[in-house]
């Protein structure tokens, strides 16, 4: 369990309105609704909130219990302690509408999933499914990401100048090196690649399409699986099935989900993440003049990157307490959730310097919170790093030059969302 922020001896703790005042106005209104955020007055809001203490009461724009309202922690420090601290639990949030920032719940549709349980139920889990998604495995994957790549990038230039590179690399990549690693085969990468995109990038889909999207995505994996019974290779769901620990440990439906549950936790936060450091280096050639010709930077960039643009606006999940806990200077009660913003912990100027600044010179950066911390760290986060820093070096090392077709003078704003629509660009060499 983890140690909360510093206790305040003396002090009147704050807690959260009466239940009779929760239909008012509340002081914070968090505007983040997936995709439609303006940026700047989101992160002018966080310093804020900030400012008012361990956490803050706000109002989510989804969810019924308690009106919509919610504890948000925004430091860095009060992040990582919400995260780490069990008494926050992510499998109580299954129990009610509580206050979120998207409309479409990534845990809901996994009940039997180990990424809506609590430890130790989650905590054995997980360990049995990290056994077998080593640093290994990961490297084993990078020449297959290098040449996939190489690939998309070829056919970028064969397409010519004004390309969108979104559909013709960014979401390539990252669902395909997801394939390559469950197993799933080349030739029927076609059955899931739409209904992939469909259910994660929830700003393109209905909740309707969402559902139809994810039932034909798990009647797939629930056939792969059956066929890599029968026949096993190379890979991360015949490593899971063969293993009789994880069968010891985890349900049919627990080992059919997970290729499931990894494609689509991690393909659209992946993709959506690699958009907006594209949309970034588009945009600032000096940035990427730099990495072209400093290439040993890129590793840094990848982690200042991760830092400063988004992952996602927030977690799809809050966290609920199973118990009274006194946070710093306020009582969080039993059963009120909390939600811990990643993004926000990583723009605190009490653990960075100029935080707002992208900055490839930082001394010692502390290290960001882009994968979360504790239990529910990403357990992709070296898949995913892995598969940045490819994309990163390939394009950087391909071309002199890469510009957007038309500058958008508000570009570093919309560099902090979710991710662009489209990105057309053109190129030197």
């Amino acid at each position: 369990m983890a140690t909360t922020p510093d206790v305040v001896a003396d002090q009147p703790l704050r807690t959260s309105p009466e239940p009779e005042a929760r239909t008012g106005v509340c002081p914070f209104q968090i505007p983040m609704k997936q995709d439609e955020v303006n940026s700047r007055a989101l992160q002018d809001q966080f310093d804020v909130m900030r400012d008012e203490g361990s956490v803050a009461w706000a109002q989510l724009p989804y969810g019924t219990v308690n009106n919509g309202q919610g504890w948000v922690a925004t430091g860095f420090k009060e992040v990582k302690a919400v995260l780490m601290d069990n008494r926050f639990s992510v499998a109580r949030k299954a129990h009610g509408d509580y206050p979120r920032a998207r409309a479409l719940e990534i845990g809901a549709p996994f009940p039997d999933s180990f990424i809506v349980m609590d430890p130790p139920a989650q905590s054995e889990r997980r360990r049995t499914l990290m056994k077998h998604l080593t640093p290994k495995r990961v490297n084993g994957l990078r020449p297959f990401t290098e040449r996939l790549v190489e690939d998309c990038l070829d056919e970028m230039e064969r397409q010519g100048p004004g390309v969108d590179m979104l559909p013709e690399f960014v979401y390539k990549v990252p669902l395909f090196l997801l394939c390559e690693l469950l197993g799933a085969p080349p030739e029927e990468r076609h059955i899931y690649v739409k209904h992939a995109h469909d259910f994660v990038a929830t700003r393109h889909a209905t909740a309707a399409d969402a559902s139809k999207a994810l039932e034909t995505i798990k009647t797939y994996f629930k056939e792969l699986c059956c066929r890599k019974r029968e026949k096993p290779g190379d890979d991360l769901i015949s490593a899971l099935l063969l293993d009789t620990e994880v069968n010891g440990l985890w349900s049919q439906e627990e080992l059919e989900g997970v290729g499931t549950v990894l494609l689509m936790a991690g393909h659209d936060s992946t993709a959506s993440f690699i958009s907006n450091c594209l949309y970034w280096l588009v945009h600032n050639p000096e940035t990427f003049t730099r990495l072209r010709e400093e290439p040993d930077l890129i590793l840094k960039a990848v982690d200042e990157f991760l830092r400063f643009l988004p992952v996602g606006v927030a977690p799809p999940r809050a966290r609920v307490a199973i118990e009274d806990v006194q946070f710093g200077d306020t009582l969080i009660r039993k059963d009120e959730s909390v939600l811990p913003i990643p993004h926000a912990g990583n723009l605190d100027p009490k653990v960075y310097a100029c935080p707002r600044q992208f900055d490839l010179d930082r001394e010692k950066p502390a290290q960001h919170l882009a994968f979360g911390f504790g239990a529910h760290f990403c357990v992709g986060s070296q898949l995913a790093r892995m598969d940045i820093e490819v994309i990163l070096r390939g394009v950087t090392q391909r071309f002199t030059s890469l510009s957007p077709m038309e500058f958008d003078p508000d570009w570093e704003a919309k560099g902090r969302t979710r991710g662009p629509k489209t990105l057309c660009v053109q190129w030197t060499k």
